[in-house]
């Protein structure tokens, strides 16, 4: 629905057309006095919205371009169904629509030609020699022993991997304890030697 005058009480017109200079062909988009004669074709009175319109140049264009609309509005016996006939005749105009587009753009010769050639590639997938059991286990034989072959080469390098790392802890290990030895050893003899300067001096 559209309201076109606002005021006091906002008046309220189901979908048509406009057909002033400003809006000329905008749906919902009346000037005051279209959406006045709209008024009175709903509520019977044809002669008085003629009368108002006259004055305008284009007056009779809004009757003209809306005479679908307004027949069908004036079967209607409630505002329930006057909104149902605006919204049958919304869909009307987006099949429309959506028709005239299929029509303006159908389909190319191209993307015909696209189906055509992957119909033809399914089809001589299709026409392929499936492979016989016999090639199919020697298949399987190859993968697995690739594979048995990969995981040995890997539990290989990680054995390698531990076998340095032990060696490098028990060099580490080895030095610390030479080191310990030789400052054990440094100890006992500057013990020894003070010992020995106590007893000269004695």
């Amino acid at each position: 629905m559209c309201c076109c005058i606002i005021g006091p009480l906002s008046l309220l017109v189901p979908f048509l057309v406009a057909a002033n200079p400003v809006n000329y062909g905008k749906p919902l988009k009346l000037s005051c006095v279209e959406a006045i004669a709209a008024t009175m074709m709903l509520t019977g009175f044809p002669r008085e919205a003629a009368a108002i319109l006259g004055k305008f140049k284009w007056g009779q264009t809004f009757l003209k371009i809306n005479a679908e609309l307004f027949e069908r509005y004036d079967r209607c016996n409630t505002p329930g169904e006057v909104v149902a006939a605006q919204n049958a005749w919304l869909a009307h105009l987006q099949l429309e629509r959506a028709t005239k587009v299929e029509v303006l753009y159908p389909p190319s010769d191209s993307e015909g030609e696209g189906e055509e050639e992957e119909e033809e590639q399914h089809e001589e997938q299709d026409d392929e020699p499936e492979m016989d059991e016999a090639a199919q286990k020697e298949l399987e034989e190859r993968a697995a022993k690739a594979a048995a072959a990969m995981r040995a080469r890997k539990a290989e390098k990680a054995a390698a991997a531990k076998a340095e790392a032990a060696a490098a802890a028990a060099a580490a290990a080895a030095g610390a304890s030479a080191s310990a030895a030789s400052s054990s050893a440094v100890i006992e003899d500057g013990l020894a030697a003070a010992s020995l300067e106590d007893k000269s001096k004695s």
